[in-house]
């Protein structure tokens, strides 16, 4: 029996459910960690039409509440999951989302 399958969902709607009060000064979760990922992404696309961006472990550190170390262990399993392609030196890293269909049609809303 096959494990994986897609889910396609509405970026409004995941943003409203994650993300109704703003950005949190909790901890974030994993999931809270990856929506603001493909947040920076979406916009990153949007303004620049770039489809990679730029930024520092210790600004995610400080954004998720985590400190830099679990951030890099999370960025390398997104990396290890084959779910986005990273270049890094010692304090940037650029972020390419690998499981993002950028030419897919909009969702209906």
């Amino acid at each position: 029996m096959k494990s994986d399958f897609e889910i396609i969902l509405n970026f409004s709607q995941l943003k409203n459910v994650f993300f109704a009060n703003g950005i949190s000064n909790k901890k974030h979760t994993r999931m809270e960690a990856f929506f603001r990922l493909l947040s920076i992404y979406r916009m990153n696309i949007m303004t620049e039409d770039k489809r990679e961006f730029e930024i520092q472990y210790k600004t995610l550190a400080e954004e998720w509440h985590w400190d830099r170390n679990t951030v890099k262990k999370f960025i390398e399993l997104l990396k290890q999951q084959n779910m986005i392609d990273i270049i890094q030196n010692k304090k940037n890293i650029i972020i390419n989302f690998k499981c993002v269909d950028t030419l897919a049609p909009p969702l209906m809303e």
